[in-house]
């Protein structure tokens, strides 16, 4: 825990001053890395499907790999963590079996619930 004599009340004229930040990217400049966002639409709007792309996206990319994702957007590495609750699981299979095949990605490693 952060102890408060480390914060400072400023004026908020002051944060003019302040440094800007660097921003960094997932896929950029789109996703940034520590933000949050979410994904928005009408029922059957391919939400996760969208979700499920940016998922494999991030999940291959590595700084060697010039992999785009829509290829438009450079994707940055990084460990995902996607949660389907909502589909099926041969809806959720074959959503990634035709992403993986259209993409041309191989190795992609899935964990399953046993139930």
């Amino acid at each position: 825990m952060s102890d408060t004599k480390d914060w400072k009340l400023v004026d908020v004229a002051e944060m003019e001053s302040w440094p800007p930040e660097k921003l960094e990217w997932l896929i950029e400049p789109i996703i940034m890395k520590g933000g949050i966002g979410f994904i928005a639409g009408p029922p059957k709007a391919m939400k996760s499907f969208l979700a499920t792309d940016i998922a494999l996206h991030l999940a291959i990319a590595s700084t060697a790999n010039e992999k785009q994702w829509l290829n438009r957007y450079k994707c940055n590495p990084a460990r995902v963590l996607y949660i389907a609750r909502e589909d099926p699981g041969h809806r959720i299979q074959a959503r990634i079996k035709e992403l993986c095949t259209g993409c041309g990605i191989q190795n992609i490693f899935v964990y399953r619930s046993a139930n």
